[in-house]
């Protein structure tokens, strides 16, 4: 599970992000969301957020790509 316990956290410090860059697609708030997940460790997280962003987007290997990359430069 996250690394993260109060998830609140994560919506307060995301909310002000999606808010003012309000043209952001929905399959880009999800990718931000996927390499949020993939540098937090939250495998469900990653899981979810990547489907979603599949769907929103039709690029089925881009959050896969994310994921690998948040995974390889992550300490």
């Amino acid at each position: 599970m996250c690394e993260i316990v109060d998830y609140s956290i994560v919506c307060y410090v995301l909310k002000p992000i999606f808010l003012a860059a309000g043209n952001l697609s929905k399959a880009d708030r999800e990718l931000i969301v996927v390499a949020t997940s993939a540098h937090n460790h939250c495998l469900y997280c990653v899981i979810s957020h990547s489907a979603l962003h599949r769907i929103y987007s039709k690029k089925p290997g881009l959050a896969d790509q994310v994921c690998i990359f948040a995974h390889t430069h992550t300490h």
